[in-house]
């Protein structure tokens, strides 16, 4: 071929002289005749597909692939060798095998990722799942969300934990749910917020900062005929023996105060605020807590059952109180037993009132203060035989004065202390 090739360019440059038109024709001819025969031959590949026979890069020579490499490449039918992954996926086009991507992926401003997962049992819409195991604990994590200033906003723990953040923000707050978080504890909702700032106010407690908010959205649409706050209670107890079963545990701090003189204000254990009145219509009763009967069938079998116990209260440098009832008005039923008719109430300051049909005293009545008064008669202190004696009328008893004691009493004396007493009228 390369003998053709030169015969027919020495033609041309000597044309004037040498050739004519018709040898410059034989010369064509035999050209043609010697491409067929190398074609032939398979020196001259006229396919692509046979470029695989070809192996330049083992025999030595630059700029060529090897039949390896040529046969990747022309596989690779939809690239045609200046498309790039990038544009080929911003064109909309699919792989039939998962893509590598070592530098991310950039959504650019859509910001979307969509799904055409077809709707049945078992599809999974979006599914992340590496390829590397990580040691299960809090120190690594399957997946994280941040915003645009590098703050992380949620969390997959390699445990499972999952957890969100607002860190350095007032409205924000951490949630943890997990089988085991932190390793020293075992719960099952961990709510632990970092607060910065100023708080807010929640049910009336201005500046508060809230760890949980417990509460169900009513709307029109809903047909629940009773709304919970918060539902506490251990779902499932299985029969083995339990030091305690507790539905819900309260504490107002969960571990001790650090070291210092800082002055606290109340400190409560848990707290039921007041019902805002301009949202409520009417009512059939109101209360701030209800205990009923703690089983309500035969089992379990126990030989104590309490409604509730109150701890005798030993820290109060001044004051230590079981119960206190506040009370403010003379009428007010501080405590009611059974009914409206039977109660305690104190209409003054120091003054403790029972009011009932019937008072039983079903022991010894020991009466160990200073004064006593009876049927609404005001207490006096105990009487004395010095005390006045009653006015004395003589008749036809035959007595004629009342001036004979008994033990040191007179007659009159004794009907004079009855009276003040107000057990006599």
């Amino acid at each position: 071929m390369a003998n053709g090739l030169g015969n027919l360019v020495n033609a041309i440059a000597d044309t004037p002289t040498r050739m004519t038109v018709l040898g410059l024709g034989r010369e064509l001819t035999r050209l043609d005749r010697t491409v067929s025969t190398l074609s032939r031959n398979r020196q001259i590949q006229t396919s692509h597909a046979d470029l695989l026979d070809l192996d330049y890069a083992n025999a030595g020579h630059t700029g060529f692939a090897s039949s390896a490499a040529l046969s990747a490449h022309i596989n690779d039918v939809a690239n045609i060798h200046a498309v790039t992954l990038q544009q080929a996926i911003a064109a909309g086009a699919t792989a039939s095998s998962e893509p590598t991507f070592n530098g991310g992926i950039d959504l650019g401003s859509s910001g979307r990722i969509d799904s055409n997962v077809v709707n049945a049992a078992g599809a999974v819409s979006f599914e992340l799942q590496p390829s590397v195991a990580l040691t299960s604990g809090t120190d690594r994590w399957l997946a994280r969300i941040r915003d645009q200033g590098g703050n992380t906003r949620l969390s997959i723990a390699s445990n499972g934990a999952i957890s969100m953040f607002s860190e350095g923000a007032s409205a924000g707050g951490a949630l943890y749910v997990a089988g085991s978080l932190p390793s020293t504890m075992n719960y099952g909702i961990f709510f632990a917020p970092t607060w910065a700032g100023a708080g807010v106010t929640a049910l009336g407690i201005a500046n508060s900062a809230t760890g949980g908010w417990f509460g169900p959205l009513d709307s029109a649409s809903c047909t629940a005929t009773t709304l919970v706050g918060g539902t506490f209670t251990n779902d499932s107890v299985v029969n083995r023996a339990h030091t305690n079963i507790i539905g819900g545990l309260f504490a107002p701090v969960g571990s001790v105060f650090t070291a210092g003189a800082v002055a606290h204000g109340t400190i409560s254990g848990w707290m039921v605020r007041q019902i805002p009145t301009a949202k409520t219509s009417t009512a059939t009763a109101a209360r701030g807590g209800y205990i009923p009967d703690l089983f309500s069938g035969a089992t379990p079998v126990t030989p104590l059952s309490q409604g509730l116990i109150i701890d005798e209260q030993t820290r109060g440098s001044t004051t230590n109180n079981g119960l206190l009832l506040n009370q403010s008005g003379a009428a007010y039923k501080a405590l009611a037993i059974r009914d409206q008719t039977t109660y305690f109430l104190s209409r003054a300051a120091g003054v403790l009132g029972v009011t009932a049909t019937t008072f039983e005293v079903n022991a010894a009545l020991f009466h160990t203060g200073a004064t006593a008064g009876f049927y609404n008669v005001g207490p006096i202190a105990r009487p004395t035989n010095a005390g006045a004696a009653a006015a004395f009328v003589a008749n036809t008893s035959g007595i004629a004065d009342d001036s004979a004691t008994f033990d040191g009493y007179t007659l009159g004396q004794i009907a004079k202390a009855l009276r003040n007493l107000g057990l006599l009228t």
